[in-house]
């Protein structure tokens, strides 16, 4: 009845998403979407769109994708507190002469990281 025409809607929703951001849930059969600023739900499925269990080989790439995406934000959330802490006590005006010196040191060595480069190569 309307429970099924419910999880055919599910179904249609699902196949016209990208894949890797929503899966149906095996105990209800509803669309869930891969939230990725919330690493502490992200759950493996167990079942295709169909309902159909997932072979175990695809249960370990999608696992190694989830640690891949919790790796990554780990990684971000880690070099933004970096950031965060190098500025802390350093006023605004400060922060921003500092950033345009950084920014044209890194403009001046790129031709000569470029010519250093194809001289190792020449070589």
């Amino acid at each position: 009845g309307l429970l099924k025409d419910i999880r055919s809607l599910d179904k249609s929703l699902l196949n016209q998403t990208n894949p890797a951001k929503r899966f149906l849930a095996p105990e209800t059969g509803r669309v869930i979407e891969d939230d990725d600023d919330d690493d502490s739900t992200e759950v493996v499925p167990t079942t295709d769109a169909d309902g159909k269990p997932l072979p175990d080989w695809k249960k370990k790439i999608l696992e190694k994708k989830v640690e891949a995406r919790k790796e990554k934000r780990v990684v971000k959330q880690l070099k933004e507190g970096e950031e965060k802490a190098k500025w802390e006590g350093i006023p605004g005006w400060k922060r921003k002469v500092m950033e345009e010196r950084e920014a044209k040191r890194l403009a001046d060595l790129q031709p000569e990281l470029a010519r250093k480069r194809m001289e190792q190569e020449k070589a």
